[in-house]
This record gives structure tokens, sequence and C-alpha cells, in this order.
């Protein structure tokens, strides 16, 4: 392909990756567009897993599936090193089986000609562009520098997406309790009901609010009231299972639904809780106690704001009864 068509094509693809679709759907217009652009026999979008320091296969054209589901590969110290961390591109156009570089930048196909690109943001290093071809002299100087475009094109689509990400999980999330914002929790809840439904098991709220919290947040402060109530947080988080939810419900309230649960589990996971919490050491002579309330769904399709209702109600009859207690909704 002649340069003026490849910055046709350069342009195309930057425009692909400005728009906001799903990650998948753009690497897969981009690697397909690319595989053109270079006329090449594949390309791969790997990338650098930042816990195992391991390389896996993003997207790709001209290459397997079982092969990119099953790429595992350490970056080694080599030329692919080179390209990741010295943010470098490299275009090889003579490379054969006996070269000691081979093995490393060979992925599924053969080849004679290859040529790699940095993906980097902010000048961390993310992965690395691989394009191969199975003929000598495959690619013009030109390529290389189109390619490392590439590869900070693609820097920056992916840096966009874990901000995304990660504005979307903050606005789920309390920042100073780090659980589940009151808004979201409904939602979650309400998803829940819909499968509980659907597959006939049970589902229960647990509504907690911490005793004269407001009280103690006067007299040790707002900071101290945070860390207050992050740890008791903790503490309730240590009985819930792996699918439970909690979020939080105004200033002093913890809320948690638990799918698949029958009331006797649930019982006995209030009774922990309320427990757990009055024994805990919170310094300074301090003694905090709990008062809560838990609904368990029957087989009447439940209603979510009748739930949420039943479950509050509960909870201020314990208030009511003396506090450091839990009742049951409809008892």
């Amino acid at each position: 392909m002649i340069l003026g068509d490849q910055l046709n094509n350069l342009l195309k693809i930057i425009d692909v990756m400005n728009h906001t679709i799903p990650a998948e759907e753009t690497c897969s217009i981009f690697t397909e567009s690319c595989r053109n652009m270079f006329a090449c026999s594949c390309v791969a979008v790997i990338m650098l897993d930042e816990t195992t320091e391991e390389l896996y296969i993003r997207g790709s054209r001209g290459i397997s599936y079982t092969f990119t589901k099953e790429f595992k590969r350490s970056i080694g110290k080599d030329i692919v090193a080179e390209v990741i961390r010295a943010q470098q591109p490299i275009l090889i156009n003579e490379i054969g089986p006996d070269s000691p570089y081979y093995d490393d930048l060979k992925l599924e196909q053969d080849m004679q000609s290859c040529i790699l690109a940095p993906i980097a943001y902010e000048q961390n290093a993310a992965g690395y562009l691989y394009a191969c071809h199975p003929e000598k002299n495959h690619f013009l100087p030109t390529d290389r520098t189109l390619f490392s475009i590439l590869g900070n094109v693609v820097g920056l689509a992916i840096h966009k997406e874990r901000l995304i990400h990660l504005t979307r999980k903050l606005a789920t999330m309390d920042e100073k309790a780090h659980i589940f914002t009151y808004s979201y929790f409904r939602e979650r809840v309400e998803y829940e009901l819909i499968r509980a439904r659907e597959q006939k098991y049970p589902v229960s709220l647990m509504l907690f609010d911490i005793d004269h919290y407001k009280t103690y947040r006067e007299v040790h402060g707002e900071k101290a009231g945070e860390e207050l109530f992050r740890t008791i947080v903790d503490i309730i988080r240590n009985e819930l299972t792996a699918i439970d939810l909690i979020g939080r419900h105004g200033l002093d309230e913890i809320i948690i639904c638990k799918p698949n649960t029958d009331f006797d589990k649930t019982h006995s996971c209030a009774k922990r809780i309320l427990e757990k919490v009055s024994l805990y050491d919170f310094g300074s002579g301090v003694t905090v106690t709990l008062s809560g309330g838990i609904v368990i769904t029957n087989q009447h399709e439940p209603v979510l704001v009748d739930l949420f209702q039943e479950v509050r109600v509960a909870m201020l009859k314990a208030q009511r009864a003396g506090r450091n207690k839990f009742c049951v909704a409809g008892e």
C-alpha cells in the first residue's frame, strides 16, 4: 500500500479509537485495519500484565483463537524487552529460524519480516504492537514510523479505557467507606431479585445502623467517625460471602444483600455481626453497637421498594427495643 493510502487508513484508525465503543470491538477494528494497512500476514496487540509481568494477546488478526487464548510469555531480556522498556520501535526485514531472536519474535506463523512498536502512555509501558510477513524485505522504512504512531494511538486508547473504567467504578462506590453507594446497591439488588424470581431462590436484606454514631462524630470528629465506619464495614465484610453485596445508606447505615440465602443463615450472620462489633476493641474505652433489621423474600414476587421499607421498619423496631439487637421483618 502506498504511503498516501496508509496515511488515510491511519486517520480512519485514529477516528475509530476516539469513539466510545466497546474495547473488544475497537481492538477488532484496529487489528483488521492495521493488517490491511501494512499488507501483513498477521497483526497482534500484545499487552503486559502488570501483576504477573507476563505478555498476553489482547487482540489479533491472522492468528488462531486457540493460540491467542493459550499465549503466555515472559517479557525476556532481548528485543521484546527493548521495545517495551526502551519504548523504541524495531523493524527486521530478514530473520530466519537460526536467529537467536526468532523464537522470541515468532507468534504462530513463520516469518522473515516483522515490525514491533511499543504501546505506551504517560511514559508507562503497556505492551507492544506486532506485525509479520513470511517474505523478506516486506516492510518499508516509513512503516516503522507509522507503526510507532499506531502504538501511541493504542496506548492513548487504553489509557482512556482505563480512566473510563475507573470513573465508572468510583461512581458506584462510596469513596470514604469503599462500599457501594446506595443508588448502585439498589440497582444490583433489583438485578438479584430478577434472578431470584427466575431461579426460585430466596434473597435476604440486612440493614444496620451504628448506634449513637452522630454523637461519636461530634465528640471525636468527622475523620475519626469515618475511620470507625470503615472498621465496622471490615468487620461485617468478614462475615459475608463473595457473592454478597454491601452498600452505604446515609451517614450511619450499612445495608447488605445476601442472594440465595435462607432465613437460618441470614439470622446466624446477623447475630455474628452484632456480636463481633460489640466485642471489638475500638480503643479509648469505646464500645460500639448496632441496631439491625432483616427481611427474607418469600414465594410471592417481592417488590424492591417494599423490601427496603420492611427492613427499615425492622431496624427501627430494634432501636426502639433498646439497640444492640436486630429484628426480623413481620415479627
